[in-house]
């Protein structure tokens, strides 16, 4: 899965802004809504038919729509091929990833936006 850096200048010295948790450098900090979460991002590819998981992903740099490709590797690999159809949540919306499913012939449905709960 890709991974974050801290932000670092040309000669390699950390930014003003540079932050590190000393309990887990792994993690980052993320915004959650109007609040920050120091944490990770995690994916998950399920098949819908069989109730099996077929790809878990855990990174440090949000946002979930540059794991699709990634993700879809795992897929693959796991499953020996990538699925034909496949249901995608608003995360992960964006124009590359539909040429890259249909560039491996996925027929995708991703969600263009994300409606309230409630």
């Amino acid at each position: 899965m890709p991974r974050r850096r801290l932000a670092r200048k040309a000669d390699g010295t950390p930014t003003k802004k540079s932050q590190r948790n000393f309990t887990d450098a792994d993690s980052h900090l993320m915004q959650l809504g109007g609040t920050y979460l120091q944490g990770y991002t995690c994916q998950v590819a399920l098949d819908s038919d069989h109730q099996v998981i077929l790809a878990v992903g855990v990174s440090d740099q949000p946002p979930d729509v540059e794991h699709l490709e990634t993700m879809m590797q795992h897929i693959g690999t796991n499953a020996g091929e990538v699925p034909t159809v496949m249901t995608i949540d608003a995360g992960y919306w964006r124009e590359d990833n539909v040429k890259v499913c249909a560039d491996q012939g996925i027929d995708a449905y991703i969600a263009t936006c994300r409606l309230p709960h409630g």
